[in-house]
């Protein structure tokens, strides 16, 4: 099932001529549970035809982790929708989400823009970091785990 996360309300940026923005930590997601993301961009204003916006990941809030899932070209009122799987994706989604945003043109630049998130978790199809438990092993004496009876432990 997937779940709706606002990964950015709208905001008005601008910057010079080969510059970028990073999301600022506050607004990044921990999609930890989730495998598949699909972003939802619209933009009201652009004012130029060089800027791009990456989504990117990171398996920790650390700044130099982050690595793009994916990147579109940011175009005047569009409203367009990025698919990133697991499977597919140029780097798969890992825990933390953040977008980029990115000019290649030489003029300053502003833009005007919203980001919405679904994201969708597969189960079991995620790998693990770590071993799961092992579980509780049951004691001499004990007459039941979860419901379950037993008279011994085996040696």
């Amino acid at each position: 099932m997937a779940r709706i996360f606002l990964l950015q309300d709208w905001v008005s940026l601008s910057g010079p001529g080969g510059g970028e923005i990073v999301q600022s930590e506050p607004g990044w997601l921990d999609l930890s549970p989730f495998t598949h993301a699909g972003f939802y961009l619209s933009v009201k204003y652009v004012s130029s035809a060089n800027l791009s916006l990456q989504y990117q990941s990171a398996p920790s809030a650390d700044a130099d982790l982050f690595q793009a899932m994916a990147t579109e070209a940011v175009s005047a009122t569009a409203r367009r929708l990025t698919l990133v799987r697991w499977d597919s994706a140029a780097e798969p989604m890992t825990r933390w989400v953040r977008w980029r945003l990115t000019d290649s043109g030489a003029a300053s630049w502003s833009v005007t823009f919203r980001v919405y998130l679904a994201a969708v978790a597969t189960g079991g199809r995620r790998p693990r970091a770590v071993a799961p438990a092992p579980r509780p092993a049951l004691v001499a004496g004990a007459s039941s785990v979860r419901g379950v009876r037993a008279s011994a432990v085996p040696e």
